[in-house]
């Protein structure tokens, strides 16, 4: 027969750790949590590089001298702007606008009109790969204009920007 048990003894020290076990099944997961508040727009990004690399208009010009009604071509090539005038010998009908003070760079796209003002004037309008609008006004005169780039120096006043409604900036 056993006698009456004595009482408990301190509690040993810890012994080692044993090997870690085998990692458990993971559980379901759980429901998407509710989405969050839309943060701000960003800055605009840098305007990209325009896909037009030439253009082309034409227009038609109701001078107040011989010939009179005249068709006038615009060619944008290479961010130069070139205008045909038909009176002057077919070698040298192409003109170039670059040396027009105030001619901007990046030209990507050409308009022509009659200008009202005064008659016999041409008006012609730029476009550059950032978005930014030109314009001059070239005079003709009773003669033909002579052959090559002085052209534009001769016949243009300089190029002025147009100013774009600030939400097309």
């Amino acid at each position: 027969m056993a006698g009456p048990a004595g009482s408990r003894g301190e509690r040993g020290l810890p012994g080692p750790a044993g090997p870690q076990g085998p990692e458990g099944r993971r559980g379901p997961q759980g429901p998407e949590g509710r989405r969050g508040p839309e943060g701000p727009q960003g800055p605009r990004g840098p305007q990209g590089e325009s896909s037009t690399k030439s253009s082309v208009d034409t227009t038609l010009l109701s001078l107040t001298f011989p010939p009179f009604d005249t068709d006038f071509t615009a060619y944008v090539s290479d961010e130069i702007t070139w205008i045909r005038d038909p009176r002057t010998p077919s070698e040298g009908a192409w003109h170039s606008l670059a040396s027009v003070p105030g001619y901007p760079g990046g030209v990507v796209a050409v308009s022509l009109a009659e200008a009202a003002v005064p008659l016999s004037s041409l008006l012609i309008t730029v476009l550059t790969a950032k978005g930014a609008l030109s314009q001059t006004k070239c005079i003709l005169t009773a003669g033909p204009p002579p052959a090559g780039p002085a052209w534009g120096t001769t016949y243009c006043d300089g190029f002025t920007a147009i100013d774009l409604p600030l939400n097309q900036r």
